[in-house]
């Protein structure tokens, strides 16, 4: 893992139990759904991005997709758990050879 992280700059280990992934995928409806003014401030839509960003997708027809959906851990500490959990942080510790992170 450390060595595909090293040549790609990402790497996919472990994955959270489904129920928690499919809680997230419904809070992160759910927020994208009322998009609040605070967290709407902080979230890049596709349409913000350059052109070479999009893949050759007009912004205009990117309507209101999110990119990076703002500060997640105010809009819901919900994802601070998810952060938190063992499946999320036990590949962490793996890659960087440590027990001692936060």
């Amino acid at each position: 893992m450390l060595a595909t992280y090293r040549r790609d700059g990402f790497a996919l280990a472990g994955c959270l139990p489904a129920p928690l992934v499919a809680e997230t995928h419904d809070r992160i409806d759910r927020i994208l759904a009322s998009l609040p003014d605070t967290i709407r401030a902080e979230t890049v839509f596709e349409r913000d991005l350059p052109d070479r960003k999009r893949g050759g997708v007009a912004a205009a027809a990117t309507g209101d997709a999110v990119f990076i959906l703002g500060d997640l851990f105010r809009a819901d500490p919900f994802f601070a758990a998810v952060l938190a959990h063992d499946a999320a942080v036990a590949p962490i510790r793996a890659a960087l050879s440590s027990e001692d992170i936060v």
